[in-house]
């Protein structure tokens, strides 16, 4: 057991390490709701990086974390002021200030997210009966961009990804209420920055949560 006293952890959603670099999405807590719970030193101490919105003071709560290096690292959160929905930050200073990058759609959250670059991420989303994928791009002059490259008619929510870069990644679906004429879940790969998805060979009597590859980014 690892002692954090300068940063009390409530609810432990995702974390995410590079060397000596953890960083925990704390999804919970008193006031302001949730943090990015981050160490540099293996451990030895920890502070809370706070996910803005809105305002100085206006917070919400983070859900996933996903380094791509110890200086630039991605996050999402669930709003909470001024209102709900599923968005993204990064910061380029290793944790030093986080800033809210763009928001992907209301009234949800972002379940699973992989970092291609420090400009650019992927993540994925289960909405009532089926999933989204996203991938969001900041350009150089510092303008973020949304690409939803959900395949058309995907009848299962997205709940893993993983990738290698801005072209190629690895989805994790599985059905939220089972029909057992269809696959209860399924591997999703693009090689073409989600333009097209193809169904990987795998057990369809699982449903997938979370996916790995070794040699990605996630």
């Amino acid at each position: 057991t690892v002692p954090h006293p300068t940063a009390p952890i409530y609810q432990v959603n995702r974390m995410d390490a590079i060397g000596d670099d953890v960083w925990i999405a704390d999804a919970a807590g008193p006031d302001p709701m949730g943090s990015v719970v981050h160490t540099q030193d293996g451990g030895l101490t920890w502070r809370a990086e706070h996910l803005p919105w809105g305002g100085e003071y206006e917070y919400n709560s983070a859900l996933t974390v996903h380094a791509f290096s110890p200086e630039a690292v991605w996050a999402s959160g669930s709003l909470i002021v001024p209102g709900p929905g599923a968005a993204f930050y990064r910061t380029l200073d290793g944790g030093v200030q986080w800033k809210h990058v763009i928001t992907v759609a209301p009234f949800n959250h972002l379940d699973d997210i992989c970092a291609a670059g420090p400009d650019d991420v992927w993540g994925v989303m289960n909405t009532s009966g089926a999933g989204a994928i996203y991938r969001v791009h900041v350009a150089p002059d510092g303008q973020p961009a949304k690409t939803e490259v959900t395949p058309k008619g995907l009848a299962h929510i997205t709940e893993g990804i993983t990738c290698l870069d801005t072209r190629v990644a690895w989805v994790a679906a599985q059905q939220e209420a089972p029909d057992p004429h269809k696959p209860l879940g399924l591997i999703l790969h693009t090689t073409d920055g989600g333009e097209t998805w193809v169904q990987q060979a795998a057990p369809t009597n699982v449903g997938y949560w979370k996916i790995s590859f070794a040699g990605a980014l996630r």
